[in-house]
């Protein structure tokens, strides 16, 4: 038996020859990076900043209720898609571009009793793989960003929502350039070199047909995740499971990484946010 902390041995299975190897494919921005185990301990069970609260708050704004047909894109491991079932009775389709985690979302949702209102499918934003007008609504959390094309995306979105549908964006906001000691750890690695500010959010919905666009602010919501990881961080180190090599994820270049992000929030560089657009009734 192994008697290792969870902690511990989530993070040896993430170990590739001894090192934690956080390389991610060509192509394939934050996916291959978020699947990582040793990433998925740091990040919890949220992949965004403000967890599940902002997304009560975000299914809120979308006016999600009993029955209401959700499209969670992006959605990693189905935190958010079973939130949605679980909380707000809607009945959701999870898509995700990594395989690994549509099938173990799948597999969590059959465990816990919830396929019959959850389900996810593997796909890119870019291409949704449905028809027009099949959702009611579309919520994706901090991956707009990520997208190739993000007016692309929001276009798809636009299309699969029924008239008078809400699309729910949350993502991360840039309000200033990055910082050169931030630009290679966090544009590269976490894919935000293509946040916008608010007003370009707003603007990107718009042209993709959105109307009546609400923003609302949750810069604390970054400084609270950037506090969890430092001490989820904090006690990897204390375990010795975060190796000592050059890599984002070594202990040394993730403080001062996590030490320059806080002061730039804390400067109003940077931020996050929610966006909530309708697709017009004609």
């Amino acid at each position: 038996m192994d008697r290792r902390t969870p902690a511990l041995r989530l993070v040896d299975r993430g170990h590739e020859g001894g090192q934690v190897t956080p390389s991610v494919p060509a192509g394939g921005c934050c996916v291959g990076l978020y699947e990582l185990p040793v990433v998925s301990f740091l990040l919890g069970p949220s992949f965004h900043p403000g967890g599940l609260e902002t997304t009560s708050r975000l299914a809120q704004a979308a006016l999600v209720a009993p029955g209401v047909r959700v499209l969670d894109v992006a959605a990693g491991r189905g935190t958010t898609a079973f939130h949605l079932a679980e909380r707000f009775g809607a009945v959701v389709t999870g898509l995700d571009a990594s395989d690994r985690h549509v099938e173990a979302a799948n597999a969590t949702a059959r465990a816990r009793g919830l396929d019959d209102r959850v389900h996810f499918v593997p796909g890119r934003a870019g291409r949704l793989p449905f028809g027009a007008a099949c959702f009611d609504a579309v919520v994706c959390e901090c991956a707009l960003c990520t997208f190739d094309d993000p007016d692309v995306a929001l276009a798809e979105m636009a299309r699969v929502l029924v008239p008078g549908g809400r699309a729910a964006i949350s993502d991360v906001v840039l309000r200033a350039p990055l910082p050169p000691d931030l630009q290679d750890a966090l544009a590269r690695a976490l894919c935000i070199a293509n946040a916008l500010d608010e007003a370009g959010y707003a603007s990107a919905l718009t042209r993709a047909g959105f109307t009546a666009i609400a923003t609302t602010p949750h810069d604390e919501a970054v400084l609270a995740t950037i506090d969890r990881i430092e001490r989820r961080l904090g006690a990897l180190e204390a375990l010795g499971a975060v190796p000592g090599d050059a890599t984002l994820l070594s202990t040394p270049r993730a403080r001062a990484t996590l030490a320059s992000a806080r002061a730039f929030v804390r400067s109003g560089g940077a931020g996050y946010a929610s966006f909530v657009g309708r697709r017009p009734r004609r």
